[in-house]
């Protein structure tokens, strides 16, 4: 048997950049969900972000027609 050296994971939704005509949104990311369930299942001690709906209310504006919104890089580390 192979002794595993990785013993949690943490799993990242990212944030979105979007055209500013579009209302932003958020969706249960399932597939970090998914992922996550089956890692842990595994035995790995699994965290999980999804800065879209932790960081809903943080936008740039990255040019004149379009946004990042979501958590910055700075603050999921």
């Amino acid at each position: 048997m192979i002794a595993r050296a990785i013993k949690k994971v943490f799993l990242i939704f990212p944030p979105y950049t979007i055209p500013v005509t579009t209302p932003k949104r958020v969706q249960l990311p399932l597939g970090i969900a998914y992922l996550g369930g089956y890692l842990e299942r595994q035995g790995y001690e699994i965290g999980l972000c999804d800065s879209l709906i932790e960081g809903f209310k943080n936008s740039e504006t990255i040019s004149s027609d379009f946004i990042l919104y979501g958590l910055s890089e700075q603050s999921i580390r």
